[in-house]
């Protein structure tokens, strides 16, 4: 009898642990699935503001050479500008980026660059005080040509796209905005019927305006920046070399 009893209540203590762990299974359970990512915690405090540009409409840049569809030898390619009302110097250069690259900044109107043999895409570009790219009709141009006999782009030049800010592996203390600066080339996007996107991670920002923006709240790490033109009605991606742009930058 005492033995029976025993049993049974040994049987009692084993339904009752067994209870207590599977109601504490199901409680981690529904935690964890209301948990979100700490990425898209972390995403859901990033903001995003326009910078206000000051302008410089009456600042011209004329490429004169390359003038277009030029065939150059391999070597050193010259390079000709008139500037008009833009105060070229040290603080303020011009800017030249060649296929897509981060800009090389240049004091003088007249220079050439070492290039092999290639298709080339060359974009130059003015500043306003804070180092942004002048947006302006008239404050950049653009020009395609061929070195040492190479094959020209077969895919149409427009629409395209300049990433000035920020440059590849562009580092940034923890707490500074980070500055997502572009050039629209070929016209309009509104009339073009295309949308900018800029991404980080899962975080978009979409626009058919053409000025920069600053991203603020990233934590420290490396982060994968992409710009790129999408088709205003259906949010496709745009084809084309210099459609979409990517840059690698590092908050500390």
């Amino acid at each position: 009898m005492k033995l029976a009893s025993y049993l049974l209540a040994a049987l009692c203590c084993l339904l009752l642990i067994v209870s207590c762990d599977s109601s504490e299974t199901k409680n981690e359970s529904v935690t964890s699935s209301e948990m979100p990512d700490s990425r898209q915690l972390e995403e859901s405090h990033w903001k995003l503001e326009e910078i206000p540009s000051s302008g410089m409409p009456d600042a011209l840049l004329d490429m004169y050479t390359p003038a277009g569809n030029e065939k150059y030898e391999a070597g050193k390619v010259p390079f000709a500008f008139n500037i008009r009302n833009y105060p070229l110097g040290k603080d303020r250069p011009l800017m030249v980026a060649v296929n897509g690259r981060t800009a090389i900044a240049q004091g003088s109107p007249s220079f050439g660059l070492q290039l092999e043999k290639g298709a080339y895409q060359v974009v130059a570009f003015l500043l306003d005080e804070r180092g942004l790219a002048l947006k302006e009709y008239g404050n950049y141009s653009e020009r395609y040509f061929t070195v040492a006999g190479a094959e020209p782009f077969s895919e149409s030049p427009h629409p395209a796209l300049y990433l000035h800010l920020p440059a590849e592996e562009q580092q940034f203390a923890w707490g500074e905005p980070v500055p997502v600066d572009f050039l629209y080339l070929g016209g309009d996007p509104v009339l073009d019927g295309i949308s900018i996107q800029v991404e980080i991670g899962t975080f978009r920002y979409r626009t058919q305006k053409v000025a920069a923006v600053a991203i603020s709240g990233l934590p420290r790490g490396t982060f994968d920046l992409q710009v790129r033109l999408l088709a205003s009605d259906s949010g496709t991606t745009i084809p084309g070399r210099f459609t979409t742009v990517s840059r690698k930058i590092r908050v500390e």
